[in-house]
């Protein structure tokens, strides 16, 4: 069990892990709303102000253990980059988007 330094109530790893990915599923659901409407610059913007606060949170804390732990939060955080970047083709390397926007994927914010 680990203390969240904001409250009073513990949390274990996995109960934040759920947290930050009940808020990630619904930015990237405004996202995929708002792709059609928004220039890729504004969605990034959206990224970096609603996703990205939430990855680096705490990170230290709940990122820990084994790179499977953290798939289902990547997978959300690779979605919204291809929602940025509206003409990237599904099969396209998710390294090179990351870097062609300038984002650290979830394991390297750990890493950082």
């Amino acid at each position: 069990m680990h203390w969240i330094p904001t409250g009073s109530v513990p949390m274990d790893h996995d109960e934040m892990k759920s947290i930050i990915y009940y808020k990630m599923t619904k930015v990237v659901g405004i996202m995929y709303k708002l792709k059609g409407s928004l220039p890729e610059n504004s969605l990034k913007l959206l990224y970096t102000a609603l996703l990205s606060p939430n990855l680096h949170y705490c990170t230290v804390v709940w990122a820990g253990g084994h790179k499977n732990r953290l798939r289902s939060i990547h997978i959300l955080q690779k979605r919204a980059i291809r929602i940025i970047l509206c003409g990237a083709h599904y099969f396209a390397e998710s390294a090179t988007l990351f870097k062609s926007l300038g984002l650290l994927k979830i394991h390297d914010i750990y890493k950082f």
